[in-house]
């Protein structure tokens, strides 16, 4: 394991043995073998860091991603990267109605939507939910945006008209809307023994998912 990066692989040899009369087959089994450990090692990632922290699974698995394996490279990696998870993939609460319309700038492009509700959010198990303000005493409020589509001939920002978001966003004291987000899952993994947690499972989770993929294909 380097940084947050794990590999989920396999000695090709005694599969093969045991597939010796379906040498079409073998790769393929241990390919979904592989994929299938490596999505449990994230599932065992996820439930360690739900001990801490407050973050759903969906958002969790949006940002742990896997680069699964393929015939020709039987590994899968998994990558816990350093962006920042938006605020709304951790536990909130709306609170109040908002005041109608508005327009959230986020990376440099403007979605709009309407009917905000005012929000309270955690970070962590332990806290509390709390009342997020900035220092002019703007509330913070979550609300459904229209996704960013891309841009268009004379390069400025499309929304897409069918696809939305859910956000909590804030108003600066300067006037502006800002997303907030909370740690990335590096950032997470520092309070976690994440190499002690999931590396003893990977082997007995491989051997058992070749067994499965096998008999599965044997039987066929």
């Amino acid at each position: 394991m380097s940084g947050n990066n794990l590999s989920v692989t396999v000695n090709l040899d005694g599969a093969r043995q045991r597939l010796r009369a379906l040498q079409k087959l073998a790769k393929p089994a241990i390919r979904d073998s592989v994929n299938d450990t490596a999505k449990k090692a994230r599932s065992r990632l996820d439930d360690k860091v739900k001990e801490v922290y407050a973050i759903k699974k969906s958002g969790f698995n949006k940002a742990v991603k896997i680069r699964s394996a393929t015939n020709r490279t039987l590994t899968a990696h998994i990558t816990g990267i350093t962006k920042k998870i938006p605020l709304a993939s951790f536990t909130h609460r709306k609170n109040t109605l908002g005041d109608g319309k508005y327009y959230v700038p986020v990376l440099s492009k403007t979605l709009t939507g309407s009917g905000g509700k005012a929000v309270t959010a955690k970070v962590k198990n332990k806290s509390p939910m709390i009342e997020l303000k900035s220092l002019g005493g703007a509330k913070a409020f979550i609300a459904k945006v229209r996704k960013f589509k891309g841009r268009d001939s004379k390069g400025k920002y499309v929304q897409d008209e069918t696809k939305t978001k859910t956000g909590i966003f804030q108003r600066t004291e300067s006037g502006k809307i800002r997303q907030l987000y909370g740690p990335s899952v590096s950032e997470m993994m520092k309070d976690i023994d994440v190499y002690g947690t999931v590396r003893p499972y990977i082997e007995e989770d491989l051997k058992n998912n070749l067994d499965r993929q096998i008999k599965r294909r044997l039987e066929k």
